[in-house]
């Protein structure tokens, strides 16, 4: 074994770390679309700005996503499964002051979360697919805070920030991929 490897098991060697970064992230994409039809559904949100940058957003990552899910999905369906269960539904229970508010601060929420851990990924970050993932990710998440300055006040009914819920995600998808 190589010494990257070793410490007790919980340490990936830097490569083994940033695919375990890129795929929980593109699961974090993925079950945010979730809240992102939400979203595109209630038209509270979802118009100007915005919705011209979601569109584009949702095209680019469903092309760039399904590919990755679907050669996870071949070689461990099971796993695949289980680990976006788990991610899409972390919050579940987050209420905010009405429905299409809560969509928005899952999916903000969800791309941070992503984002992070795409900027948390070593030697690999700056290849083609993690760096248009992440500059899509930005994107997105940047037109969210200069459109809806609020969404990094608000507060849910248990008392969490948007903030709080970006680091559940965060420990959540180290935890799964065991980098923790």
């Amino acid at each position: 074994m190589s010494k990257d490897k070793i410490n007790d098991g919980e340490h990936l060697a830097p490569l083994e770390k940033d695919t375990a970064l890129i795929i929980i992230s593109v699961i974090k994409i993925s079950a945010s679309f979730i809240h992102l039809d939400e979203l595109m559904d209630s038209k509270k949100y979802y118009k100007h700005k915005f919705k011209k940058e979601s569109r584009a957003w949702l095209s680019l990552m469903e092309k760039h996503t399904n590919s990755l899910l679907s050669n996870l999905t071949q070689e461990h369906p099971e796993v695949l499964e289980k680990m976006y269960n788990v991610v899409a539904d972390s919050l579940n229970k987050v209420q905010l002051k009405d429905k299409d508010q809560t969509a928005l601060a899952c999916f903000y929420a969800f791309v941070k979360s992503s984002l992070n851990d795409l900027n948390e990924m070593g030697e690999k970050k700056d290849n083609f697919y993690p760096y248009l993932l992440r500059m899509s990710n930005q994107r997105i998440a940047s037109t969210i805070e200069s459109k809806y300055k609020f969404i990094t006040e608000i507060v849910d009914c248990e008392n969490k920030t948007v903030s709080s819920l970006i680091d559940f995600l965060d420990d959540l998808g180290k935890t799964i991929i065991s980098i923790k």
